[in-house]
């Protein structure tokens, strides 16, 4: 049984941080109650108030978790080993043929220090790609870090890492075509989602609120500019909270994907106000690499990035007719 986590905050996200972490965090995704899973998204909220790359490694970490206790291969303790995650990304080259795995897999936090990954790669056979389990203490593999080196979020700084023709035993691949049910390959998405979901708007009330004392300290006198963000923000958690079933949804239909391209679209335009409003009235601090409100701001600005821009975002909304008022 988790608890919440009050006032605890970690300083980094590591083996042993993950020590301290279980009692907040270390739930089963297809026997927790919703009132343990909604209580894991509520600590990974106040997490991502306070630095949202430990939060973003944590659910990473846990949909690793999550993609195991779909198939029932969740066999080891929450603080025993460290998993990291990874959807498929365009960029991919890693492919599965002949029982054997190659290529790069891009865009994964954590790598230089997990114990294991499940990602999305491509199939020799299946279109629709393939779910797979890498023991990194067995698999020969390069990490390259020299590719991404965002000006924020270092503690999630994403790495690739470089496979040649590595074994790939059967009981390694979790999911391709029917192995696993449609319903459970829907629940591990939802949760990964509506976690993304908490991040955006956990680190977007986090900078809120140091843009908020800063203009106290300084009188700068934004109470209309702030009062008009925090307005937003009280609505986009309130339907955060009141859509909380959409963490499990085993359906991922229509209505799903209307409520969750809205809700990400209205929280990344939040974040983006917000940051607007740091570059107009933050002065240096911001810009000071050994200022912590300048690693909040830094980490808000690369975090602002995830996925498409705001503005293709609201494009391919468009597009998809999920507006309904048109």
């Amino acid at each position: 049984m988790i608890v919440s986590i009050d006032e605890y905050l970690p300083a980094t996200f590591d083996r042993e941080t993950l020590k301290d972490l279980q009692k907040y965090f270390d739930i089963h995704i297809m026997q927790s109650s919703d009132i343990q899973c909604q209580m894991w998204f509520e600590n990974l909220y106040h997490v991502a108030k306070h630095d949202i790359g430990i939060a973003h490694c944590i659910n990473q970490h846990q949909s690793s978790r999550n993609s195991l206790a779909a198939v029932d291969k969740l066999n080891f303790d929450y603080r025993e080993k460290l998993g990291c995650f990874s959807v498929y990304h365009d960029i991919d080259t890693v492919q599965v043929k002949n029982s054997q795995i190659s290529g790069i897999k891009n865009w994964i936090s954590s790598i230089h220090q997990a114990d294991y990954l499940v990602c999305k790669v491509g199939h020799h056979s299946d279109p629709d790609r393939c779910l797979v389990f890498l023991n990194l203490d067995v698999v020969d593999y390069q990490i390259d870090d020299n590719e991404y080196d965002p000006i924020g979020l270092k503690i999630a700084r994403p790495m690739r890492i470089i496979l040649e023709s590595q074994p790939l035993p059967d009981e390694c691949i979790l999911h391709q075509g029917s192995f696993l049910e449609q319903d459970a390959q829907n629940i591990i998405l939802s949760f990964l989602k509506y976690g993304f979901l908490t991040n955006f708007l956990g680190c977007t009330v986090g900078l809120y609120h140091a843009v908020n004392d800063i203009s106290n300290q300084k009188r700068y006198q934004l109470d209309f500019q702030l009062e008009e963000i925090a307005l937003q923000l009280e609505i986009l958690k309130q339907s955060w909270q009141n859509n909380f079933e959409m963490s499990r949804a085993d359906k991922l239909d229509r209505s799903y994907w209307r409520w969750h391209d809205t809700q990400y679209n209205l929280t990344k335009k939040c974040l983006t106000d917000l940051l607007k409003l740091v570059i107009e009235v933050g002065g240096s601090r911001f810009y000071d690499s050994k200022n912590k409100f300048s690693q909040r701001f830094r980490d808000a600005l690369v975090w602002s990035s995830h996925g498409k821009s705001y503005y293709e975002q609201i494009l391919l909304t468009k597009n998809e007719n999920f507006f309904t008022l048109f």
